[in-house]
């Protein structure tokens, strides 16, 4: 009985919240960072695109990515203009990537645990899967989320300055063709610039599991 009772009884109490509570405000904040990307979507490309790429990788497929992505394809529907969609796919890409790229080259920075998930973050680049960091994150945001961040940042920029574009609204290796411009002509400067930040500086070495305990 507990197991179908328990379920239900939670599941209802968690959709009265989202409908009653918790969609209200979330539904403003998506539309007051709409109303924000739009206000300065006229503007530089520089800075809307690494606004966007931030915004991708600050809470990896939260209510903060979704806002950019929906953005970008709101601005595709609605002006033809897929520059944005491929700004916001650099930067979901690019968070997995740069954490592989630090487990790779700074193997000592890491746990063999950490080490362990090194093949799922390059698959989730691949596959733009960003929630392949969120683990990381959470183990270490200090360094983890401004590395991330900054790279996408990075990344999603050179995407829209360069003319960067896709016709398909999703990202990784499997979308690489619909892209006007080559995808690898923005993406590497954010995946180093986010392991320069994230492995070459801030996170320290370990040596073993319980010295990376001490570490955090």
């Amino acid at each position: 009985m507990p197991v179908l009772i328990i379920p239900l009884f939670a599941t209802t109490i968690v959709g009265l919240l989202m409908v009653y509570v918790i969609g209200g405000p979330v539904a403003w904040l998506n539309t007051a960072m709409g109303n924000f990307l739009n206000n300065i979507g006229t503007g530089s490309a520089l800075l809307l695109g690494a606004l966007l790429g931030g915004m991708m990788a600050l809470d990896m497929g939260g209510p903060v990515n979704k806002a950019a992505y929906f953005f970008a394809l709101g601005v595709a529907e609605a002006a033809g203009n897929w520059g944005p969609v491929a700004a916001v796919m650099v930067g979901g890409m690019v968070p997995p990537l740069v954490v592989a790229l630090a487990m790779l080259i700074a193997k000592n920075k890491f746990t063999e645990t950490e080490r362990g998930g090194l093949a799922g973050c390059f698959i989730g680049a691949a596959t733009f899967i960003t929630e392949f960091t969120i683990p990381y994150a959470a183990g270490d945001p200090a360094r983890v989320l401004p590395a991330t961040i900054i790279g996408s940042a990075v990344g999603s920029a050179l995407a829209l300055v360069l003319g960067v574009d896709i016709m398909a609204p999703h990202g990784g290796l499997f979308c690489d063709c619909p892209f006007q411009q080559p995808l690898c002509s923005s993406s590497p400067p954010g995946w180093w610039c986010g392991w320069c930040v994230g492995a070459g500086c801030l996170k320290p070495k370990v040596v073993s599991e319980e010295s990376a305990a001490e570490a955090l």
